[in-house]
């Protein structure tokens, strides 16, 4: 066996066992959270998708879409720019030819992500789902030859990976099933194992298990390999065969977590946190619909003698031998003393708990009473506190390397043209400007008004307090966390050059004013 299969098939054993300690909990999950479970832990028959766990509460599912919605709507909204990109020097913004370069180049990439070819927003959601009820979530991003930029959701239970020093995922081992068919699409049928040849032919829908390995390069990993950071190895691992090998600048996997502690790789979510309410809640709801069949249709006392069987206990119905002679009921319901009342303020108090852990009850306005615009957007700002963590883990861990993988490829392939020298020697960051960034982004607003409305008071005394304000600053700081459009901005050189205008005439006015002042006191002398 080659040395490079039997390394990685090792490794692949070690971080299947590591996978062990969370698979339990993500089984649970989807039997008990998802509509359509999947199997981390169990199998079932091929086209068997039914829950195993017979869920009747809907509550935790509903909790999932509203805040995976939220999360994808207020960061990755495809109806409006959810980003834009500037270079980390300050002053380099300040350059109209790099400001046009980065505009377009952000355009271009919001066209990739929109595109329906592209498959971004619906794949995108599906990872944000993934990293809502299990946790992590994946994004697999590839540039293929001839048809561009594909974006396609992987589920965890084909992932395998694990952290660098730095906490950051840099190991991803993926184990999947193709058909024959497909292998033969993206490998030469000639290099293929016989078997698989011979199913290409008969049996084209038969599928083989794949290992595609993505990991950095190093003296140990191809290190003849130039200009990648990440080598790629594709295994047919039924033959232990090398199916291909090479390279990526970036990782294509592109992995998101919800929440983590530093002893973890995989990462928690809030459906973990409230899985004990979820049991609970099901348990207590299949006893409260037990509860309302006793009240509804209670099980019936019957005389051992002179009543007909069998009895029909249905509307409309003559019951034969109901009654004795005297008229004493021989049939007569059991009264159990179920209290419906305790049974439903209980399951509506947990589900109150599972909605909270999802934060619902702030993201979604439901009926009540009518609220200020100002109380809107604190209700908005309180959430965002409560979900501020996530979000920046989902920018910095998954947005980011996103939009960072994309722009590398565009300007690899000449895609964006020239590539300014000022952005070739200095970085540019990524701001991003979606619904949610932009309430974050209103808070620093609003503060800044505040400080206003709190200086207001010394300018009546002083009004040179205002010479310690650099209100053009201001200006353009408000305009940038507002995202206005920089076309309508002038550039800060025009606007010297036009108060300069501005000062020259009016200092040929004042200089105007005194010829004619003089003139006229030397007309007043000679007379």
């Amino acid at each position: 066996m080659d040395k490079n299969i039997m390394r990685a098939t090792k490794r692949l054993d070690k971080l299947k066992t590591d996978r062990k300690n969370v698979e339990n909990v993500w089984q649970e999950i989807a039997d008990y959270c998802v509509v359509h479970s999947s199997d981390f832990t169990s199998t079932r028959q091929s086209g068997d998708n039914t829950r195993s766990k017979g869920t009747i509460d809907i509550t935790v599912m509903q909790a999932i879409d509203y805040l995976s919605s939220a999360l994808h709507s207020g960061l990755t909204n495809p109806s409006m720019k959810w980003f834009d990109l500037r270079m980390k020097d300050y002053n380099l913004n300040q350059n109209p030819e790099l400001s046009r370069f980065l505009e377009k180049a952000r355009d271009d990439m919001l066209d990739c992500f929109n595109n329906s070819g592209s498959a971004f927003p619906g794949q995108n959601h599906e990872v944000i789902q993934s990293v809502v009820r299990y946790g992590p979530g994946c994004l697999l991003v590839e540039d293929i030859p001839g048809k561009g930029i594909r974006f396609a959701a992987v589920h965890i239970s084909e992932l395998y990976f694990s952290e660098n020093a730095f906490s950051q995922i840099d190991t991803v081992f993926r184990e999947f099933q193709m058909t024959a068919r497909q292998i033969e699409e993206r490998w030469p049928k000639e290099t293929l194992h016989n078997n698989i040849q011979k199913a290409c032919d008969s049996e084209p829908d038969k599928k083989f298990k794949i290992l595609h390995v993505v990991e950095p390069k190093s003296d140990d990993v191809m290190p003849k390999m130039k200009g990648h950071n990440f080598v790629s190895t594709h295994i047919d691992l039924e033959h232990k065969q090398i199916l291909s090998t090479g390279g990526y600048y970036e990782n294509p996997y592109i992995i998101a977590r919800f929440s983590k502690t530093t002893t973890e790789d995989y990462g928690r979510s809030p459906t973990w946190q409230v899985l004990p309410q979820v049991k609970l809640v099901n348990k207590l709801l299949t006893s409260i619909v037990k509860a309302a069949e006793f009240r509804t249709a209670p099980p019936l006392l019957v005389a051992d003698d002179g009543v007909m069987m069998p009895l029909t206990a249905k509307p409309h119905a003559i019951m034969y031998g109901g009654l004795s002679m005297d008229g004493t009921p021989r049939v007569a319901p059991l009264n159990v003393g179920a209290d419906l009342n305790i049974g439903s303020e209980l399951l509506a108090g947990i589900q109150k708990i599972i909605r909270d852990s999802f934060f619902i009850d702030q993201l979604v306005f439901r009926d009540g009473p009518s609220m200020t615009a100002t109380e809107v957007v604190q209700r908005q700002q309180e959430a965002l506190k409560l979900l501020g963590p996530a979000i920046g883990r989902l920018q910095s861990e998954y947005l980011t390397p996103l939009i960072s993988k994309v722009f590398s490829i565009y300007a690899r392939s000449g895609r964006f043209g020239p590539i300014p020298e000022a952005l070739k020697k200095n970085e540019y960051e990524i701001s991003y400007i979606g619904p949610v960034p932009m309430l974050q982004k209103a808070t620093d607003i609003q503060k800044f008004q505040q400080f206003l409305g709190s200086v207001s008071p010394l300018l009546q005394i002083n009004p040179q307090v205002l010479d310690n304000f650099d209100f053009d600053t201001a200006a353009r700081k408000i305009a940038d966390s507002l995202n206005v459009w920089k076309d309508i901005l002038r550039d800060p050189q025009e606007v010297a050059a036009m108060r300069q205008q501005e000062q020259q005439a009016q200092q040929a006015q004042m200089a105007m004013n005194l010829a004619q002042q003089a003139g006229q006191i030397t007309e007043t002398f000679n007379k």
